[in-house]
């Protein structure tokens, strides 16, 4: 019985000072503390001045190409509109060729007949001659 009180009792002083270098391992002393807390804040501050750099370079980037996307833009409109006037005039010319050629072959279909010995009434010869 003894050596079961005995091994009960080393356990327990045992488990009592694991966790209590445990707890004294993991406060950290002040003095250490503080200059990891001051070379940290050091080093949070070049990230954060980094970042806000990279920030600013980015909002310029994005100024610009929304600027290059605004005067593409612009081209494109200018360049659609143009066409399209390029293709009105060619549509008006072709439309005007197709309306004057029947109208040409008509009348020069007409005159060649009226000009026309082959086609003459024999009066017209007689008359004539």
């Amino acid at each position: 019985m003894k050596t079961a009180g005995f091994l009960v009792l080393f356990f327990v002083s045992l488990s009592f000072a694991q966790s209590n270098s445990k707890s004294q391992s993991t406060q950290p002393r002040p003095v250490v503390n503080q200059f990891a807390s001051a070379q940290a804040s050091e080093n949070m501050q070049y990230q954060i001045a980094d970042l806000n750099k990279q920030v600013a370079d980015h909002g310029e980037q994005i100024n610009r190409l929304q600027e290059q996307i605004q005067m593409e833009t612009i081209a494109g409109h200018l360049a659609s509109s143009a066409a399209h006037t390029q293709g009105l005039w060619e549509g008006i010319s072709i439309g005007v060729g197709a309306t004057l050629l029947p109208l040409i072959l008509l009348f020069g279909i007409q005159r060649l007949r009226e000009n026309s010995d082959v086609v003459r009434k024999p009066q017209s010869r007689a008359a004539s001659a």
